[in-house]
Formats: structure tokens, C-alpha cells, sequence
């Protein structure tokens, strides 16, 4: 008989301890999840900042002259890749002030170094070049009364100072390799710049198929001049 009589409170504490089972087993599929959320709104205005900077100069590092210092290009467009998908709400104002500063800098330095950039000079020149050959020579004034006026270059002797220049800029930037590797890698600070304008000078001295260009620019710049100041054929 008393074997028998425990048996009722063996049941209830089964069903006890399968309910707590259950419950708990029921809990934790009923918990709450929370949804992954995405950046707040000052890290998407931050990141749009960086993105419209880097808009700004999409391409830069694909050029192929020489004063666009394209391996400069690629490590300003990595960075500002990096802070379009990483940057966090403290990633702007000075920071982004700051990059933009460099920028500023790095172009600077880039315009410095135009005059020894051979590629850069014929393309500048195009228009003008064109212009010219497709014009009547320009009229001149006399530069003193009483005296005849300047002769504009010929036409001819401007082809083939385009020429010249064209088929001799490639080599004047291989004689300058080395100053325009230079300049891709210096600081840009005034006395770093300084030194790698002093040797693109030198290079440049050095190079004879850059005085070649030279001469051929001057030419050029004769027949731009001559345009700029031709008197008023209606005059």
C-alpha cells in the first residue's frame, strides 16, 4: 500500500518537470529578434561627402602624362574609396577638409610641372594650332612707327615645328624617367618640391630631345602670340 501511494506524487513531479522543460523550450523561440539595423543618417551623409569628393576626380590616375603624376592619383583615389563605403560620423569635416587640402596641393604641384611636360604642351597647343592653320595669317602691327610690321610664322614652318614636337615628346620623357618618378614619390612640401623641380630642370638640360621641343614650342607660341595680338582686318 505505501508503494502504491507514492506513485501519484512521482506523476506530478514528472508533469512538473516537463512543463518547465516546455516552457523554457517555448521561451526561447518566442524571444524577441532584433533586426540588423543599417547606418545611422550622419554616417550616410558623411559617406555621400566622401563620394561626391571622389566623383570629383574619378579617373585621375588613367592619365598618361606625366605632370598628371597618375601614380599620386592612385593612392588619393584609394583613400577616398576607402572612406565612401568605411567612414564613420567623425570621418568628416577636418578630415575631409584635410583631403581635400592635399588635393588642392597635389595640383598645385601637378600645374608646377607643366612646362616640363612635353605630351601636356602639344595638347595644350591644339586648339590654337588649329585655329591657326585653318585662319588667314594674321595681320600685325608694326611694333615702332615708322617700322614694318613682324612677319607671323607661315603655316608651313608651323607644321613642322608640330611635328617636331609630337615625335620628339615621347623621348624627352623617357630622357626624364627618372624626375618624374621623383616627383610621383616626394612629400609635397616646398622643399621636396623644390628639389624635384631643380632636377627636372637639370633632366631637361640634358635631354636633347627636349631642347628639340623647345624649339619647336617657341614657334608656336610665336604663331599663339601673333593671333593674340593680329590688328583688326577690318582696320
Amino acid at each position: 500500500m505505501q508503494h502504491s501511494s507514492s506513485r501519484p506524487a512521482l506523476v506530478v513531479a514528472l508533469i512538473l518537470v516537463l512543463a518547465v522543460a516546455l516552457t523554457g523550450c517555448g521561451g526561447e523561440t518566442r524571444k524577441a529578434t532584433t533586426a540588423p539595423t543599417g547606418p545611422s543618417q550622419e554616417v550616410t551623409s558623411c559617406r555621400a561627402q566622401w563620394s561626391d569628393l571622389a566623383g570629383r576626380y574619378d579617373g585621375r590616375s588613367d592619365s598618361t602624362l606625366d605632370s598628371d603624376l597618375g601614380s599620386r592619383w592612385n593612392t588619393v583615389l584609394a583613400t577616398l574609396d576607402y572612406y565612401v563605403t568605411s567612414a564613420t560620423a567623425k570621418d568628416c569635416q577636418t578630415l575631409l577638409d584635410n583631403q581635400q587640402s592635399a588635393i588642392n596641393d597635389l595640383e598645385d604641384f601637378s600645374t608646377m610641372l607643366r612646362r616640363w611636360d612635353m605630351s601636356y604642351q602639344d595638347l595644350d597647343a591644339v586648339n590654337a594650332v588649329d585655329r591657326y592653320l585653318q585662319s588667314p595669317l594674321p595681320k600685325l602691327k608694326p611694333l615702332k612707327k615708322n617700322r614694318p610690321a613682324p612677319r607671323p610664322p607661315s603655316k608651313k614652318l608651323l607644321r613642322r615645328a608640330v611635328t617636331l614636337l609630337r615625335s620628339n615628346a615621347p623621348g624627352a620623357s623617357t630622357d626624364m624617367a627618372a624626375g618624374w618618378e621623383e616627383a610621383n614619390q616626394v612629400d609635397l612640401d616646398p622643399a621636396a618640391e623644390a628639389k624635384a623641380v631643380k632636377d627636372l630642370s637639370f633632366l631637361a638640360s640634358q635631354s636633347t630631345r627636349y631642347q628639340i621641343c623647345l624649339v619647336a614650342l617657341k614657334v608656336i607660341h610665336q604663331a599663339e602670340t601673333a593671333t593674340a595680338t593680329a590688328q583688326d582686318p577690318t582696320s
